[in-house]
């Protein structure tokens, strides 16, 4: 029987075994056959009574879902399950193309094999050549005489020539025999076999070598190696040497679980300088189980000197200390508890400035802190009433046990848009110990007035005033005598200056008799809603307080200005001050222009008396078909570079490439060390992008 379907399309469900023995050519690598799954068949000629038993077909093409197989020919020989296909033979799913004159179909076995093609994968972007390709229902292609590279142009930076090719769709593994690696079709690598990623899945290996010189550690190296331990957990290995002091070993672990995950990482350094084992360790986990969450960090390292000796980064150089906890948190309702431990280890003392505003146990190493804290609120009508208590034990003060409850009672009144909230605070404050008993009472009662008014400046802005208000009065019991642990000036900003409480922490309450005033107005688009300008302004003219530490306050000011003049162009101001603290004088200028990660730049200023006056530059664009970035922070109270980067970086579609120069002060006396680092991979074949740039703008403007 011969006849023309031209334009004809066929509908199949549930076929009979003649079309349902084609429809087993197109199922997906993915799933299992599904017979029963709609095929469209389409040709514009067929001819099934041909005298040796085949079914001809021209023009055919084999449909279902995404998959689909085209032929100009095609014969199919039912008693052997055998089809062959020529003339442009072609077929694709989600995951390749393939091209080819010739095809043979097998579909006893579910399998498709392609002579002399070219193919596409299209994750990763990749493509290819072979002798003969075939390819099965379970995601397998196994390529004969085969090409492979990620790179599109006519000789490309980098392929793979081997006698077989295996390439697992699904595992997204490829494996390679008898192989060469050539650059630019040059051979560099002969290995008789090779395993690589050809996906963005895990894949147990080595990732690219780090290379780097610098005149602290001299010239350094490391090799990473990366186990896939299952598909929730992991580990990196990377053996390395440091010329100036020996060998090294880095690892990380990972683990993944419903609940939470975990991270441990560690450096271990051989130190032939002291010939001592130098080591740093870090642990971080966080965990969460119904209405509990158990999370912390643990760092660990062998001496003080460790930071300073073999970081390349001015800010871990200045940490002042390293803080260890451990917090588990609950939350029952309207309550919450909070259970936790912390202890400081000193990496480097805090200066005179410091200790003026900051907290005397971050200027000494510390036992194990422990503190458990309840808070809560409830509501009686339109009373409101919060609650927080929290125990604590210092081993390093004399063991004293300390123990501080705030309750608090207000309400919340509307006049016409105006609002009126009136407060009154009980503080209780115990510190216990074998030789001392010593109460705290302070009361604080405050009357908060805000308001909100939005006016239309035009057809396209729209405009935001918030004025708000705080009277505060306080009384407060002697607290000569009560010890100084863990309390510090809170840092100055719109927030803490409406704060009831001046200082962070337990021992110090400010003496209140301040009036605060404060405005605060956005103008922003009204169809985007973005924001055009916005500024704050606020004054607190608060009652002169000195304590027998130094520890003064005075009359608090605040101007902060914020304007987005398009979608990536931004620029930033903030002025604050105490007539009484010099150390919380402090002025913030930025301009930041972010159009993407290749176009970067940010200039800043800072300044703080006695401390800071320093200028960030940070910049990014594109040259010689990557990226140049620089940075450079100069401090201008010593007339000297805090910190120099500048470098190249390269990502493309094959390879990738970064080369960073740094200057920055690497001493606690200030003395400088400078370097340069290379980074390089090839893309599909190890998975390691280099991550300068993303670094430089995470950390732009300090």
């Amino acid at each position: 029987m011969i006849f023309p379907i031209d334009g004809l399309m066929a509908q199949v469900c549930s076929p009979p075994l003649r079309q349902g023995v084609l429809d087993r050519f197109y199922n997906d690598t993915s799933e299992s056959l599904n017979l029963t799954e709609n095929i469209e068949i389409s040709a514009r000629f067929v001819d099934l009574s041909r005298s040796d038993g085949s079914d001809y077909f021209e023009n055919i093409s084999f449909s279902m879902g995404e998959k689909v197989i085209m032929a100009e020919q095609a014969l199919y020989f039912q008693s052997t399950g055998f089809a062959e296909a020529s003339g442009s033979v072609s077929y694709s799913d989600r995951n390749i193309f393939i091209a080819s004159e010739y095809a043979e179909i097998d579909t006893v076995s579910e399998s498709i094999s392609f002579i002399e093609t070219e193919f596409d994968l299209s994750n990763p972007s990749a493509i290819g050549r072979s002798g003969r390709l075939t390819i099965n229902n379970a995601g397998l292609l196994d390529i004969e005489n085969a090409f492979f590279t990620t790179c599109v142009e006519e000789i490309p930076f980098w392929s793979i020539n081997a006698s077989r090719l295996n390439l697992n769709t699904q595992e997204g593994i490829g494996r390679a025999s008898n192989l060469s690696l050539r650059l630019k079709n040059i051979p560099l690598l002969y290995l008789p076999s090779l395993s690589f990623p050809i996906s963005n899945q895990r894949k147990t290996g080595f990732l690219m070598p780090a290379f780097g010189n610098s005149q602290k550690l001299g010239t350094n190296i490391s090799f990473p190696f990366y186990l896939n331990l299952s598909e929730n957990y992991d580990l990196i290995l990377s053996p390395g040497y440091i010329s100036e002091y020996g060998s090294t070993l880095e690892g990380q672990y990972r683990h993944l679980i419903s609940s939470g995950e975990l991270d441990l990482s560690w450096q271990l350094i051989n130190d032939q300088i002291s010939e001592t084992n130098r080591y740093v360790s870090e642990l971080n986990f966080n965990f969460n189980i119904k209405n509990f969450t158990l999370n912390g960090n643990i760092e660990n390292f062998s001496d003080q000197n460790y930071y300073e000796d073999f970081y390349t980064s001015r800010n871990m150089v200045a940490t002042p200390y390293i803080k260890d906890n451990i917090h588990l948190s609950g939350h029952f309702g309207n309550w919450h508890f909070n259970a936790q431990a912390f202890q400081n280890t000193i990496i480097n003392p805090l200066d005179e400035f410091a200790s003026i505003s900051s907290s005397s146990h971050q200027n000494h190493d510390e036992s194990l802190i422990p503190s458990l804290s309840l808070i809560g609120f409830r509501s009686f009508g339109g009373i409101f009433y919060d609650h927080f208590s929290e125990l604590s034990y210092f081993e390093d003060y004399d063991n004293i046990l300390r123990f501080d409850s705030t309750h608090s009672l207000s309400s919340a009144i509307n006049l016409s848009g105006i609002n009126i909230t009136p407060s009154y605070l009980y503080r209780l404050t115990n510190y216990h110990n074998e030789i001392l008993d010593i109460n705290r009472n302070a009361s604080v009662a405050s009357i908060e007035i805000n308001a909100r008014f939005r006016k239309n400046l035009s057809r396209s802005l729209d405009q935001i005033i918030e004025p708000k208000i705080l009277i505060v009065q306080s009384d407060i019991s002697n607290q000569e005598d009560i010890p100084l642990i863990d309390s510090s000036l809170a840092e100055l900003n719109y927030l803490s200056i409406f704060n009831p409480f001046r200082f962070v922490g337990a021992d110090i309450v400010l003496p209140r008799d301040d009036l605060v005033l404060g405005i605060s107005t956005e103008i922003f688009q009204n169809s985007s809603k973005r924001e055009i300008l916005s500024g704050t302004f606020a004054l607190a003219s608060r009652k002169p307080f000195e304590d027998e530490s130094n520890l003064s306050v005075d009359n608090d000011y605040i101007i902060e200005l914020n304007s987005q003049f398009t979608s990536t162009f931004r620029a930033q101001f903030s002025r604050r001050w105490n007539e009484a603290d010099a150390t919380a004088t402090q002025t913030v200028a930025r301009i930041i222009y972010n159009a993407n990660e290749q176009t970067y730049f940010s200039l800043g200023y800072s300044q703080r008396d006695q401390f800071l006056n320093q200028l960030t530059l940070a910049s990014v664009f594109p040259m010689l078909n990557g990226s140049f970035f620089s940075k450079i922070a100069y401090d201008f109270e010593n007339s000297e570079s805090l910190e120099k980067r500048v470098g190249w970086q390269y990502n493309g579609c094959c390879w990738g490439l970064g080369i960073e120069y740094y200057n920055y002060i690497s001493q606690r006396n200030g003395d400088q060390d400078d370097g340069f680092r290379i980074q390089f991979f090839l893309t599909g074949l190890i998975n390691n992008r280099s991550n300068l740039i993303t670094n430089l703008i995470g950390n732009g403007v300090r």
